[in-house]
């Protein structure tokens, strides 16, 4: 819906609330906004003030909101000279349950009809957990499945904790082989189960304690990227489950694994922080600046033993390394060079230096690549103090300048 027809500045109290909508609902919501003393006054209309308090709902947090998508509560009060000067009072960072009216034209935004209750307890409140749940597991469509996990490292989710006691937080189980339902065999798999909790429990996971290098049985729904193999737990069903055959392959996938990519070089395949990857360094031969670049390549999904698809774009890189630092150093210097096309760099005895020179003095250090391009760090050598610059290359070798970082 639109905000765009909505006033805060009417010429009547029946303008006003000819914004909302005849019937009542019932909402809970933690003040992140409301007048205090030393705040300038609100608009009269009429003999009233037209007040209002912002709002946020931090159980509805989401990546983008980590806080919560927030609004606005509106309602009329005379102002008082003794006290609160524009009841009902309504504190920051209390949480309240109101009765209120919705803005035809603006979900976020109700008109106040009375407070039901204050400082609510928002997270004994069962039904808001469910909502945030959903929203939470929105992508794990898949039907409930039984799944048995090497655990690669020690979960403890009766430490996990909500910030404010309100919502719905997760934890996380890594594994690196899997046996589904019905298999005759296991396979290696670089994933993870997600784990719901709140601090009420109404998940009832609080309990659950997983050992590193043990095998457990859940029930879980598989996430819509079907490419990726994360899961959210239905169900909890058996811990440290008694199958050698997936625990020798976990502990196997765990060790470190030779990768080689023809004519460019070796690599080794070994997790850091739950990400596999295939690490090496390329010498290069250069009169000036870095002679070793780092390269981290994704693993592939379908067999981490391999980096195949990565290893597709750092051909393209390196099949002809000359082309591509020509195409990366040119978009570096595309971004930084002036009208007149000069480039003023932080250091040395000339404020200004041309393209040529500038491009010169540049370094491949560090390549992050994936099946999808690659982002690159140029080394600057000094010519801004100690930072670096970042190039994104698509798979088809599109090249576009990102920052100085550092």
């Amino acid at each position: 819906m639109s905000t765009k027809d909505f006033t805060s500045d009417p010429k009547s109290r029946e303008e006003f609330l000819a914004q909302f909508e005849d019937t009542t609902t019932e909402i809970t919501v933690m003040i992140r906004w409301s007048w205090e003393k030393g705040n300038g006054p609100f608009l009269k209309v009429g003999n009233e003030s037209l007040v209002y308090a912002d709002y946020l709902n931090p159980w509805f947090a989401t990546e983008e909101y980590p806080f919560g998508r927030g609004g606005q509560i509106w309602w009329f009060g005379k102002r008082r000279v003794l006290g609160y000067k524009y009841p009902p009072q309504l504190k920051r960072n209390h949480c309240y349950k109101l009765r209120v009216r919705r803005c035809k034209t603006s979900e976020s935004t109700f008109y106040l009809e009375d407070v039901i209750e204050r400082d609510t307890d928002a997270s004994k409140d069962e039904s808001i957990y469910e909502i945030v749940k959903q929203r939470m597991l929105g992508r794990y469509t898949g039907d409930p499945e039984e799944l048995l996990f090497y655990n690669i490292e020690s979960v403890d989710m009766s430490k996990q904790k909500n910030v404010g006691g309100v919502g719905l937080s997760s934890g996380s189980a890594y594994f690196c082989a899997i046996r589904k339902a019905g298999s005759d065999k296991p396979v290696r798999a670089d994933g993870g189960v997600l784990i719901p909790a709140d601090d009420k429990d109404f998940a009832k996971n609080k309990g659950i304690k997983l050992k590193a290098g043990k095998v457990y049985r859940v029930m879980a729904r598989h996430i819509d990227e079907e490419d990726l193999n994360v899961y959210a737990l239905e169900e909890f069903l058996e811990k440290e489950v008694d199958d050698k055959e997936l625990a020798e392959l976990g502990k196997k996938a765990l060790e470190p694994v030779q990768y080689v990519v023809d004519g460019i070089g070796e690599f080794t395949i070994s997790r850091e922080n739950q990400s596999l990857l295939a690490r090496g360094i390329i010498s290069r031969d250069k009169a000036n600046g870095c002679d070793e670049i780092t390269i981290n390549m994704e693993c592939d999904s379908d067999d981490p033993t391999r980096a195949d698809k990565s290893a597709e774009v750092l051909h393209r890189i390196f099949d002809d390394i000359e082309a591509t630092e020509r195409k990366i150093f040119g978009a570096i210097a595309d971004a930084v060079t002036d009208k007149d096309g000069n480039i003023e760099i932080w250091s040395g005895d000339s404020p200004n230096i041309s393209r040529e020179v500038f491009m010169k003095r540049l370094s491949i250090i560090v390549i992050n690549i994936d099946g999808s391009g690659a982002e690159l760090f140029i080394d600057l050598d000094d010519m801004f103090t100690d930072h670096a610059y970042t190039v994104y290359m698509d798979s088809d070798g599109n090249v576009r300048a990102g920052d100085l970082v550092g």
